[in-house]
């Protein structure tokens, strides 16, 4: 994501800059879980490049494969579908299809 996606995504969501620290439990909150999906989306995309980074890049994708494998998915995707950016849209139409495939 751009620099200034990345701000907007910070501001519109209230992300917050750090990452998850450990991963959190599952919630049933779509609201709760579309932000924690766009902070993890920003850690995946972002150009950080040191040995932070890299733990945080790992934390987050941790998630984001628990997370589509969750049945809130459903309903966070959905809204992502209409996410300005495309990556968001794409991780959001990939987790659709897999879950129509496999759920």
């Amino acid at each position: 994501l751009t620099f200034c996606y990345k701000l907007y995504f910070v501001q519109k969501y209230k992300i917050m800059q750090q990452p998850f620290q450990e991963l959190p439990p599952p919630t049933e909150n779509v609201d709760e879980e579309l932000r924690r999906v766009l902070q993890a989306l920003v850690v995946i995309y972002s150009t950080q490049n040191n040995q932070h980074g890299d733990w945080n890049r790992k934390l987050a994708d941790r998630y984001l494969v628990r997370f589509q494998s969750t049945p809130i998915a459903w309903m966070v995707c959905d809204q992502l579908l209409s996410d300005p950016s495309p990556q968001v849209r794409f991780f959001a139409a990939q987790t659709l299809h897999n879950k129509s495939q496999c759920d």
